[in-house]
């Protein structure tokens, strides 16, 4: 009889440790589409914008094909990326990040800023060199902006990886929709307060979505922020401008993800 109950014990045993290793790869690898819909008085006709962060070098399916398949089915006007590509702790996959934003900018152009962990990782000059030989609609968003037509509306894109003296004032002066990248979710209505600026929408990542969101709880814990952060995905509004924050694709630090899937944002304005 104890013979049959710890051969059914250890049954039970590998079914939970199946079943939580089968989650967590699901909750790490299965890819969520979230879609905001934002309006404005500047633009009549939808516009849609893919938003990406906080790769950390991962790789869904070989060359990130997956990832790839995801986002063109969106069908975007532009794809911004708002830092971390890659990750400064593991150094992996430098080559095969940079020619993941290469393969995007061949469907429709692509603004990307740095995070923390470009500039912090000893690849870092390898990396940039691989992104300068992109051949595509690429840019790169180093403290500057792009004035831009999209259907016949001007978008003004600012990339706010760091400042520039004058760019700021510069930007504001711009007529048409203004969106500034940053990778810092806490610097809209903290830090930086970016929502002070006469701006329509700033993008962000770097929170992680708060790593493990549990019910009621939320996001436990954000770079950053640390525990119980207040801006880990979302959308946030203040002072007439709209912050929407990426919970990112890949991990930092801690491996695992809880109730908080990779997202790819698509936002539509209209």
């Amino acid at each position: 009889m104890r013979k049959i109950i710890r051969a059914k014990n250890k049954k039970l045993m590998v079914a939970i440790i199946f079943f939580i290793c089968f989650y967590l790869y699901l909750s790490n690898n299965w890819i969520e589409n979230t879609r905001y819909n934002i309006s404005s008085d500047k633009i009549d006709t939808p516009i849609k914008i893919v938003h990406l962060s906080d790769l950390h070098g991962k790789q869904f399916g070989k060359g990130n094909k997956k990832l790839i398949k995801n986002i063109m089915k969106e069908s975007p006007a532009i794809i911004v990326f708002t830092g971390d590509l890659i990750d400064a702790d593991r150094n992996t996959n430098i080559k095969e990040s940079a020619q993941f934003l290469e393969q995007l900018s061949q469907f429709a152009p692509v603004y990307y800023i740095r995070g923390n962990h470009e500039y912090n990782s000893s690849k870092y000059q390898e990396l940039m060199n691989y992104l300068h030989e992109i051949h595509g609609r690429f840019y790169i968003l180093d403290g500057d902006y792009q004035k831009i037509k999209l259907k016949g509306y001007t978008f003004n894109i600012l990339g706010l990886d760091r400042n520039k003296k004058g760019v700021m004032e510069k930007f504001l002066a711009e007529k048409g929709y203004r969106i500034i990248l940053n990778h810092y979710s806490e610097n809209f209505l903290e830090n930086e307060n970016l929502s002070r600026f006469d701006v329509d929408l700033v993008l962000t990542g770097h929170a992680h979505g708060g790593q493990w969101r549990l019910p009621i709880i939320g996001g436990v814990y954000s770079p950053g922020q640390g525990f119980d952060p207040k801006y880990y995905e979302g959308i946030h509004e203040g002072n007439g401008s709209i912050q929407v924050i990426s919970r990112g694709l890949g991990n930092s630090i801690f491996p695992f993800r809880i109730f908080n899937r990779p997202e790819v944002i698509t936002i539509i304005i209209e």
